[in-house]
């Protein structure tokens, strides 16, 4: 076999290796993105370590432990006449459904932590009766490309621009 088959043998064969170490992907190499390959499907736990408040599913306990409160109340059925007093037993099962729909008092939702009232869907957060806050959602490729102190800079100036007003 002369040199030029075998220069091009070495060169077909050594081509899939070269396209491999040239690819990126958003700016990671493939090593990077196959190591977040391998984190995400193997390494990192398969449920979301947080969860969210869902306001409906909320209105659906509040309307479940009224339901459960009021049939302990009527006494399971028996209808008298007129309103009567609940026994001290029905009056432990309703403190304990109370307790129990209550919690532990512990922040389980990123949302829960989070020092607002409500958040409107264009950003705007109402902190109390007399104080707004405004999110911004920003997305520049320049700014994810540029270097820490080049991204502080930017951060900068664009909080800068936004406070002018």
């Amino acid at each position: 076999m002369g040199t030029t088959p075998a220069a091009l043998c070495m060169i077909l064969v050594m081509l899939p290796f070269f396209l491999f170490a040239l690819y990126e992907k958003n700016g990671q190499t493939p090593e990077a993105l196959l190591g977040n390959l391998i984190q995400c499907k193997f390494t990192r736990p398969k449920k979301r370590v947080y969860q969210t408040n869902n306001a409906y599913s909320a209105l659906e306990k509040q309307a479940e432990l009224e339901r459960t409160v009021g049939r302990i109340a009527s006494g399971a059925g028996k209808r008298g006449k007129g309103r009567r007093r609940l026994t001290r037993q029905e009056r432990k099962q309703i403190e304990a459904v109370i307790r129990q729909a209550r919690g532990d008092g512990k922040n389980h939702t990123v949302q829960a932590s989070l020092p607002f009232r409500n958040m409107h869907p264009d950003g705007l957060c109402r902190l109390d009766d007399r104080h707004f806050s405004k999110t911004i959602a920003y997305a520049d490729v320049s700014y994810r490309l540029a270097g820490p102190d080049d991204q502080r800079d930017i951060f900068e100036r664009l909080c800068d621009f936004y406070n002018g007003y």
